[in-house]
């Protein structure tokens, strides 16, 4: 579940914050390990950056801004919810237009 908490400019800088509910639930009856994978926005250029908030379970990131999660789950553990947030940050003058998956296709 995606949803974009704000929106605004401050100092020159505009800004948009989103928050994400990902939904895990165990449909076996035993214990299960998940890795799971959730790639954030990441970008090549200096006039924006990517601001992470705060993550309801441990993670490692690696420089691309995905993120790995190791996660146990019990037999009792039907579901499980991973909640984390992040704030999209630029320059005002700057447009975000779309987000590319390679260098080559970008601006």
């Amino acid at each position: 579940k995606k949803t974009k908490q704000k929106e605004g400019v401050l100092k020159g800088k505009a800004s948009v914050s989103y928050k994400y509910d990902l939904v895990i639930e165990n449909l076996n009856n035993i214990k299960e390990q998940l890795i799971l994978y959730e790639r954030l926005p990441h970008s090549v250029s200096g006039k924006i950056k990517v601001k992470i908030g705060n993550f309801s379970e441990n993670y490692a990131r690696n420089t691309m801004n995905v993120l790995k999660f190791v996660i146990n789950m019990d037999k009792v553990d039907k579901k499980k919810v991973i909640s984390y947030d992040y704030e999209v940050i630029n320059d005002k003058d700057f447009s975000i237009s779309s987000f590319c998956m390679t260098r080559d296709n970008c601006f």
